[in-house]
């Protein structure tokens, strides 16, 4: 999800002391240049000058917080835009940045209060609509998320990100030829918006276009090449075309740029096992695991990759711990089976290929699994050596 464009710097038009007026325009201009250390600078001299309104202040703590931001000091922005809204409580953009900020540190409700109050404030505020539909996508509230995003676009027909947001929500819902709809608007009205081409190549990978995926994702690295996501996205469909040297040169690329991502380590341990280097592809299921110790596909995908260099009790221990945070993750289970089944344990063995059907009657296990426990149950003794 994009969460915002950029922070619209926007000063109230104030009869200001000369030196802080001078002070306040800088630091403004010092943020729009990306350049958050003179900012920070700048605004200090105008907070500790003793002369500044509480206008003034407010402007002052308001630019200072979006510097931290533009750093990733996000807790410093919070507190600085938290002076700016009590010096001035009807200041629209320094509730925006202090929601921003708030999303930033994955304080959800305190991000939607914050871009709940720019609308009440100036309910035509299109980035708003976004941003507060982007944090109710993030807490699942999809509907409500829709319902943002299209005011936003209403609002502002041209703002490219509400459409990519818009084409999230609606995918995650499973309306997958309208999220590839609004990702080809996004890119209508901005043809240099990376993201949307990523998303867009991801929707079509999800469609069965891998073609088109890769085409959608080359497009996102030639505009934003480093641009982590795309890399991973490129690489997924390199993987399902069978391109596995392409597809680790890319999940590669994805590391190098976000190295504390789990994503592209499981995604590149998966692409390292099918081209038979076990011992790389464990150690990068492992580092998924210090990443995110909650990844319970990479505690599935080490337990399979376990199992298969015969380490039966690693293998059920990195299968059972995934199946303990998704219960209802049927591949867990029919790897656990199978590893049950190598020891020897029928009856458990039995017991976890019926979870499988359960779950996923209809899913990539189940004709396995039935011919697993088929043969289990006819024999009286275990599973034969063609099932493993």
């Amino acid at each position: 999800m994009r969460m915002a464009g950029s922070l619209l710097l926007l000063v109230s038009t104030l009869a200001l002391p000369c030196s802080a007026q001078k002070f306040i325009h800088q630091c403004k201009e010092d943020v729009a240049t990306r350049n958050p250390d003179a900012a920070i600078r700048g605004c200090t001299q105008t907070i500790e000058s003793g002369s500044p309104s509480q206008e003034q202040l407010a402007d002052a703590f308001d630019y200072r917080g979006l510097a931290y931001e533009v750093k990733g000091e996000y807790d410093r922005a919070i507190e600085d835009l938290t002076k700016a809204v009590q010096y001035q409580p009807d200041f629209p953009e320094a509730h925006f940045a202090l929601g921003y900020a708030l999303e930033g540190t994955g304080d959800l409700r305190g991000a939607i209060r914050e871009y709940r109050e720019v609308i009440r404030l100036d309910p035509d505020y299109a980035r708003a609509h976004g941003n507060l539909g982007a944090a109710l996508y993030a807490k699942g509230e999809l509907d409500k998320a829709i319902a943002e995003f299209d005011e936003a676009i209403r609002l502002n027909p041209d703002l490219a990100e509400a459409y990519t947001d818009l084409g999230l929500a609606l995918k995650a819902k499973g309306e997958l030829e309208a999220a590839i709809a609004e990702y080809k608007e996004a890119i209508r009205h901005d043809p240099n918006f990376a993201l949307a081409y990523a998303n867009l190549g991801n929707a079509l990978m999800e469609k069965g276009d891998l073609d088109g995926a890769i085409a959608e994702e080359r497009a996102a690295i030639r505009l934003q090449p480093n641009l982590a996501g795309a890399h991973t996205n490129l690489g997924n469909a390199l993987y399902a075309k069978g391109d596995l040297g392409g597809a680790v040169a890319e999940f590669r690329e994805a590391i190098h740029l976000r190295p504390d991502s789990a994503l592209p380590h499981n995604n590149l341990g998966n692409a390292l096992a099918g081209r038979g280097d076990r011992a790389d592809a464990i150690a990068e299921y492992r580092e998924a695991i210090r990443l995110n110790p909650g990844y319970s596909e990479a505690h599935a995908n080490l337990g399979l990759s376990l199992r298969r260099k015969g380490d039966l009790e690693g293998a059920m221990a990195e299968l059972r711990e995934a199946i303990r945070l998704k219960p209802n993750f049927a591949g867990a289970h029919y790897g656990l089976a199978s590893a049950l089944k190598d020891k020897g344990d029928f009856t458990e063995a039995v017991k976890e290929y019926r979870t499988v059907l359960r779950l996923a009657p209809d899913g990539p296990w189940a004709h396995r699994a039935k011919r697993a426990l088929g043969t289990a149950l006819a024999s009286g003794r275990g599973v034969s050596q063609e099932d493993k």
